[in-house]
């Protein structure tokens, strides 16, 4: 069978929407460490990525109630000294009685998915800034969640380093204040950054143009 006569694929179905999440944990390996703080941002999966939903949650991730010191014993020094920074040490010592469980914050984002699409059909896509360290933690805390996001991810801070590649001289503010909810909304507009800029130079212009 020559090329011309290969049968043309069906183009895959458009994924459904972009679901941006960001955690906030005690470190970086999900095998010993937990996550303190989930939020989440659905959008459109078109540009501009217009906001559909959100949330954000505490999580408690331990079956008794720990000081302070307790708390920051799971940590390294360096973890510790961003969540002193960013207040969540306090926040989470403070409000440990009302935050969901690992199970609850899982139940929450299953029952958000129950209209997404699943099996055969393209699904939501995982989103956010170094997409991979959130992945990681969703898929050893929250593996049924993790099942219903599609393979593929949508990578803000990926974005921003091809921009660079391209020439961008970043000059934005957005930096990570490491609060889930800061950062997860920090993530989308990093990305609506990079693409205006990209639809601001040539051959991109026109895709601009037609989308205005």
């Amino acid at each position: 069978m020559t090329v011309e006569e290969q049968p043309i694929k069906p183009a895959e179905p458009k994924p459904y929407a972009l679901c941006w999440i960001d955690i906030e944990t005690t470190g970086l390996e999900p095998d010993i460490d937990v996550i303190l703080e989930l939020a989440y941002v659905i959008t459109e999966f078109e540009y501009p990525y217009k906001r559909l939903d959100m949330g954000a949650f505490l999580v408690n991730p331990y079956d008794m109630a720990l000081t302070e010191q307790e708390l920051c014993a799971h940590m390294g020094p360096e973890v510790e000294a961003l969540h002193r920074k960013s207040g969540l040490i306090q926040d989470w010592v403070t409000h440990q009685k009302s935050a969901l469980s690992i199970f609850g914050v899982e139940n929450r984002l299953l029952e958000l998915a129950k209209c997404w699409p699943s099996g055969n059909k393209e699904k939501v896509r995982l989103a956010g800034s170094s997409v991979d360290f959130d992945r990681s933690f969703l898929k050893v805390y929250m593996p049924d969640f993790a099942k219903r996001l599609h393979y593929r991810v949508f990578d803000a801070s990926n974005m921003a380093t091809v921009c660079q590649s391209l020439g961008r001289v970043r000059t934005s503010s957005v930096e990570s204040r490491h609060r889930a909810g800061s950062d997860v909304n920090d993530s989308v507009n990093l990305m609506l950054e990079c693409v205006r800029w990209m639809l601001s130079i040539e051959p991109f212009k026109t895709m601009g143009d037609i989308r205005a």
